[in-house]
């Protein structure tokens, strides 16, 4: 008798703890980057009356007889499904199109992980979430001292080409291939200095479409840049060309005015008419692993050939603030110059199951989440951003109030067991009458 009292019991107490994470998960049916909870139960212990036997000569076998009190909760899972995105019209809002975290790290070094990118800069320039907490990346050395021989990323051309099959700029002129010419519009191309690069040759970077020209020297000659535009590989992981384009690839020329011989890398991007924002040419640091990201102070050229070669103690005021897919920052100046601030680095968590909830969105990997690794949006499995939106609750609204009725129900009926056997132990007790 009494052990359907206690099966009763146990039946409330995991009822209640269900309908706990239900009310959790529907009070947080808007809350940006929430991940819905479930309950699930098990069997508890079992008395057993009579064990199993094998059959023999003379009887049969039997089974065993138990008498079990009740049930309790199994697992409380976390559902990592991803929410859909949410546009806000807030620029530094981002979402993660696909798998990934975003990384925060408090003032003790202490690191969390988010969906919620409610990014912002605070007072001193700190790249911040909507905590205050530090988001994690990578940011810009955008220096080069006497001891580098590697001119960082410099822009001779950012212009999007008016028509598809050519790109004028400042005296020069790149003639594509018909077919690769319309493949091409959008392209922008840049030089990157290396002292111990071999002659010059080009890469295209078809996912982010830039054409990046490597050279050892800080001048081009036409013919030089002409033939390792015509023999371009295709960066690894972005992509492959069609075969028309590969094969009309030889049909690329590069011209100039009249007295116009090579290209000076230089220090200073080429603004066209009718093109893209001039930039700052910058190079992450990847080397010295995850920091925060913050803005620059004022650039200046100390020295006045066009390198900008210090930086003000100052906070940068920049403008029009942006987040590419790829995760990396820029703005522009009071000059109109882009200036790149840093990039933001997401966490691959081969057990997302396995965090622990913390409260205000965060999670924390404590054991069992397997190996993270960090990597740029794009990189490997983890998603791009998409700036403008968050990410929203992935509650299934009516499946926790179809739950709730359930759970309601095997509340009552819960509580019918322990108001039956209550009646039927005053029936005994009644018997000495």
């Amino acid at each position: 008798m009494m052990r359907a009292l206690y099966s009763g019991v146990s039946g409330l107490k995991t009822h209640q703890s269900k309908m706990d994470v239900i009310g959790n998960n529907i009070s947080n049916v808007n809350t940006y980057g929430y991940k819905a909870q479930r309950a699930t139960f098990k069997d508890s212990f079992y008395q057993t009356i009579t064990g199993s036997a094998d059959a023999t000569g003379v009887l049969g076998g039997s089974n065993p007889a138990q008498v079990g009190y009740g049930s309790t909760i199994n697992t409380i899972d976390v559902l990592h499904t991803n929410g859909g995105y949410v546009p806000t019209g807030m620029a530094m809002d981002v979402f993660i199109d696909g798998e990934g975290y975003f990384i925060a790290r408090d003032a003790n070094g202490g690191e969390k992980y988010t969906r919620v990118g409610v990014l912002n800069f605070d007072g001193d320039g700190n790249l911040v979430d909507g905590n205050g907490n530090y988001i994690c990346g990578y940011p810009v050395a955008r220096y080069t001292d006497t001891t580098v021989d590697h001119v960082q990323g410099e822009i001779i051309l950012e212009k999007t080409p008016a028509t598809p099959a050519k790109i004028d700029v400042k005296g020069l002129h790149i003639t594509l291939g018909q077919e690769s010419g319309a493949f091409f519009n959008g392209f922008k191309i840049r030089t990157v200095t290396e002292a111990a690069a071999v002659g010059v040759t080009a890469e295209a970077d078809l996912a982010n479409k830039i054409i990046t020209v490597v050279t050892n020297d800080t001048d081009i000659d036409l013919a030089d840049l002409e033939d390792a535009l015509q023999n371009m590989t295709v960066k690894a992981g972005s992509g492959v060309f069609p075969t028309a384009i590969e094969d009309d690839l030889a049909n690329i020329s590069v011209s100039a005015d009249a007295g116009v011989t090579n290209i000076s890398t230089g220090t200073t991007s080429t603004k066209a008419t009718g093109g893209q924002d001039e930039k700052v040419s910058t190079v992450l640091d990847k080397a010295n692993g995850l920091q925060q990201i913050k803005k620059p102070g004022t650039l200046i050229d100390t020295d006045g050939d066009g390198n900008y070669d210090a930086e003000a103690i100052d906070v940068m005021q920049l403008s029009s603030i942006s987040i590419g897919p790829n995760g990396v920052i820029s703005g522009q100046d009071a000059n109109g110059m882009i200036i790149e601030i840093g990039q933001i680095a997401l966490a691959n968590i081969p057990n997302p199951a396995a965090l622990t909830l913390q409260g205000d969105s965060y999670l924390k990997a404590i054991s069992n989440t397997g190996e993270i690794s960090y990597g740029v949006p794009g990189d490997g499995t983890v998603g791009l951003l998409v700036s403008g939106g968050l990410e929203n609750s992935n509650v299934d609204l009516a499946n926790e109030l179809t739950d709730m009725i359930i759970t309601q129900r095997g509340f009552q009926a819960n509580s019918r067991i322990i108001t039956v056997g209550d009646e039927m132990l005053q029936e005994i007790v009644n018997l000495k009458r």
